[in-house]
């Protein structure tokens, strides 16, 4: 019979104990520990809940700004750049998010008054360029679709059997946007007809060999 170590043993219940107390500190601090079972929280608790969340998210963004904000800033058009009868959008695949395409995407997103969504499952995302001028269009990101979705499954004509079998072959834009100043332009409607034709371009193709998270 194999004999415990009781200074290793000793250890253990101590670590269980820290991740323990950790784990309480948490939900303590985000307000999960006040909820009655049963209950949905309230919307200020929401906010509560999601306001440390904001906060480090806003610290990374801020750190985003001071460190590449300068560099980053000239991908973006002034308005006597762009020559609408000339423009012609580009994908151009993010295959690392630690790279100045990836620090670009976020560094955009921060211009909409709307939050980005993150996206759930495998990710893909690109950045719209006009090929013209080389610069920033705007964004595109594709993700995996959420699975129970009525209203969607209602309007298409899909019974249950019909969406386990065929969303595996659906892939939702979380994010499809232009930035200024394309987006004086319409920009997002611009390039919005790129994304169905993706399937035929080098850039998805590059995207789904790529490992990663996008």
């Amino acid at each position: 019979m194999c004999k415990h170590d009781p200074v290793e043993e000793a250890n253990l219940q101590n670590l269980k104990a820290d991740i323990r107390q950790e784990v309480q500190k948490h939900l303590d601090e985000i307000g999960l520990s006040d909820l009655e079972d049963g209950n949905q929280p309230s919307k200020e608790a929401i906010r509560k809940i999601q306001k440390e969340d904001r906060k480090r998210t806003a610290e990374r963004e801020e750190t985003l700004l001071c460190d590449r904000g300068s560099e980053l800033i000239e991908h973006f058009a002034e308005g006597e750049e762009i020559c609408p009868e000339k423009l012609e959008p580009t994908l151009h695949f993010i295959d690392r998010a630690d790279s100045t395409a990836g620090y670009l995407f976020r560094l955009a997103t921060l211009i909409w008054s709307i939050p980005v969504s993150r996206g759930i499952g495998p990710r893909m995302r690109f950045l719209i360029r006009d090929q013209h001028t080389g610069k920033l269009i705007g964004l595109l990101a594709l993700g995996s679709p959420i699975f129970n979705l009525s209203a969607r499954d209602k309007w298409i004509g899909w019974d249950a059997e019909d969406r386990e079998a065929r969303l595996v072959n659906v892939m939702d834009a979380y994010v499809l946007g232009a930035v200024p100043p394309y987006a004086r332009l319409l920009g997002g409607k611009t390039y919005r007809s790129p994304c169905y034709l993706l399937s035929d371009t080098e850039a998805f193709q590059e995207a789904i060999r790529a490992p990663g998270e996008y």
